[in-house]
């Protein structure tokens, strides 16, 4: 079934003028060099062009607030910035603004079907949060800086491992356990499980390496290309809505002074916050304790 080229705006294609970006050469592009052919434009397009097309047929809502959690998230950047002297000298500031792109390419790999690096990217934006929350509060720059220059690596399970060190996060831990029995980062023990956020961590952490049942062919039920799985994608929705409320809290937890969000935005971080969780479908893990974190008034 062809999209009608009169009715459907998805059917059209244009570059954009060089007016549209914030950076870059002010004249218009060079007449082209070295065109791709028809056939190979259509093989690399095909199949991804499909699934965006019937994607954004059943789920254009959700991707428009899914978008908009992402425009929300770089004024989160920003209020994390504005709040320190020097943002390159913030580890919160530094992992958030690097889960911007992460964000994005969540949200594009999964409207043209590429499931696994849609779950891959979310791993990215959890780990990189909770290692910045740490540093951040640990006011370790020294380690920073290491990591940063490549001359250390840092992982979830270590900073999972030390956040209980910092206060913020030991009372909101124990608050967690009494109302709920339940916590983000305690470790395996005999009575108690992981918390949630390593639980979630190890589930994404099976897309990025790829194991049984969390590669692209088997989400894509055997096909060799891109195809349109409603559940894959829906499974998507609850995990994106659970990775975005947990790096808001972080980002909360390493700066607790932040409030407004910056630039033009008129949302507060508990705002932020409470939009992502309460997209989070009630059945998913994650959904009883981030509706419990949004009344915590000692922490908003």
């Amino acid at each position: 079934m062809e999209t009608n080229n009169q009715d459907d705006f998805r059917s059209l294609r244009k570059k954009l003028p060089p007016n549209a970006f914030a950076s870059g050469p002010e004249e218009p592009d060079a007449s082209p060099s070295d065109p791709i052919d028809k056939k190979t434009w259509n093989n690399i397009t095909s199949l991804p062009n499909d699934v965006s097309i019937r994607t954004t047929d059943n789920y254009g809502s959700i991707l428009k607030r899914f978008w908009s959690l992402w425009s929300e998230w770089i004024c989160l950047v920003g209020s994390l910035q504005q709040s320190v002297e020097d943002p390159s000298s913030s580890p919160a500031a530094h992992v958030a603004s690097i889960s911007i792109d992460e964000i994005q390419a969540s949200i594009y790999n999964v409207l043209v079907g590429f499931y696994r690096l849609g779950f891959s990217s979310l791993r990215n934006v959890l780990e990189q949060m909770t290692i910045g929350m740490h540093l951040e509060l640990a006011n370790d720059k020294r380690t920073f800086s290491d990591w940063l220059k490549g001359n250390r690596e840092l992982n979830f399970g270590w900073a999972a491992d030390n956040v209980h060190k910092h206060s913020s996060i030991s009372s909101l831990e124990h608050h967690l356990i009494d109302d709920l029995g339940e916590s983000l980062f305690r470790q395996k023990k005999q009575k108690f499980g992981p918390g949630f956020a390593r639980r979630l961590f190890n589930i994404l952490s099976n897309f990025t390496h790829g194991g049984p049942e969390f590669t692209n062919a088997d989400m894509w039920q055997g096909s060799n290309g891109p195809i349109f799985v409603s559940k894959a994608f829906e499974k998507w929705v609850g995990v994106f809505a659970e990775i975005y409320a947990l790096g808001v809290l972080e980002a909360k937890l390493a700066q607790p002074k932040i409030d407004r969000l910056a630039f033009s935005s008129s949302f507060s971080v508990h705002d932020l916050f409470k939009q992502a969780a309460i997209l989070i479908p009630l059945k998913e893990d994650g959904s009883p304790i981030m509706l419990k974190v949004i009344d915590l008034k000692d922490l908003w």
